[in-house]
């Protein structure tokens, strides 16, 4: 999802302190839910099971280089200039619980394109296409439960790819071509809560931290939202997401921020 050559600004963040705050804010949530009262095994009952596919309108920044022996770059893309390039993108959450256990994931790809004529003879253009593949399996405790409100533990993986290739056009000199590419897997640990606030209203929303120098050096992903109940099988969500990611490895840097807002519909059967 990063065309590489459009120079920005840098994100700045302090990881630990970042981590430090996060897991306080954990702690007072969990602190602040009062405990199930029925079922603490959770078995015997029937798993359910949740589809939710959604947009995440995010901006792009941080620091990259990904292709070859080029530096690194700085970028800084709108959604709107991520927009004006896409070819395809697909994300859909899904979930499965039954009583206290579950299951999730959540699977994100995106493909992005752009070309444009180069400033010197030497080459007529220059294309870039990048696809980024961002996919997340996890396992979930229900730690407690009320009428109306709930919170879980989540413990997982989350594997990442990024490829971007490019290429340019003949000119005084012949065309040529470079790819660059990753992959790696972080493990991810967190919280997801739900709480309703009126008869269909609710609010809903996670805090996950990732990475720990196994894949990237730190990951963190936050979201917070607003639900609106339609029936016992639909409901649809709005908010803001938060995701930051450092790999570094070798002459491969990914120390990216993607943030924006992100809509969804969610199905139960």
């Amino acid at each position: 999802m990063t065309l590489g050559t459009i120079p920005g600004r840098v994100a700045q963040r302090d990881g630990w302190t970042r981590c430090a705050a996060l897991l306080g804010a954990l702690g007072f949530t969990l602190a602040t839910v009062p405990t199930a009262q029925a079922d603490p095994a959770g078995l015997g009952r029937d798993w359910n099971w949740v589809v939710a596919p959604y947009l995440w309108a995010a901006g792009l920044s941080g620091r990259e280089a990904v292709v070859g022996n080029l530096p690194p770059v700085d970028i800084d893309l709108s959604f709107g200039e991520i927009w004006d390039n896409l070819d395809f993108a697909g994300m859909v959450a899904m979930r499965g619980y039954s009583g206290r256990f579950g299951v999730s994931g959540d699977l994100q790809y995106i493909k992005v394109s752009a070309g444009q004529a180069t400033a010197g003879p030497n080459f007529s253009d220059v294309s870039v296409d990048s696809t980024t593949t961002i996919a997340t399996l996890a396992a979930d405790y229900q730690l407690a439960q009320t009428g109306k409100a709930e919170l879980w533990a989540t413990g997982g993986l989350r594997y990442w790819k990024v490829q971007t290739d490019i290429a340019l056009g003949s000119g005084v000199q012949p065309a040529v071509g470079a790819s660059g590419s990753d992959s790696w897997v972080d493990p991810v640990i967190g919280l997801r809560g739900r709480t309703s606030i009126g008869a269909r209203t609710f609010l809903t929303g996670w805090a996950y931290v990732g990475g720990f120098g196994v894949g990237s050096d730190e990951m963190y992903d936050v979201f917070g939202g607003l639900g609106y109940t339609f029936s016992d099988r639909v409901s649809a969500v709005m908010g803001y997401r938060w995701l930051s990611v450092d790999r570094v490895d070798g002459a491969f840097i990914y120390d990216t921020v993607q943030q924006g807002i992100l809509t969804g519909v969610t199905f139960r059967f």
